[in-house]
């Protein structure tokens, strides 16, 4: 599971629980709501991982690219 269905499941859990009557309380289940935060725990460093290599990905194509513009014009100055 990732995080944005953790979260969903989460939500889902909430915004269907019983509600206190007169209040805005809401009783939920500890047990499912326990597990979804186990869940999050669990995807939390996957995720970091892929954003970490999307943000390596991109600087480094961002890199290629400027050294081959600096070259491109290089060349047409020559």
């Amino acid at each position: 599971m990732n995080i944005h269905e953790a979260v969903d499941r989460l939500e889902y859990l909430i915004a269907h629980s019983r509600q206190i009557p007169l209040t805005r309380t809401v009783v939920i289940d500890q047990e499912e709501a326990l597990a979804c935060i186990d869940d999050l725990r669990l995807s939390l460093p996957d995720e970091i991982k892929q954003a970490r290599w999307t943000l390596q990905e991109q600087q480094r194509l961002l890199s290629e690219a400027q050294s081959e513009a600096a070259r491109t014009v290089s060349k047409a100055g020559e």
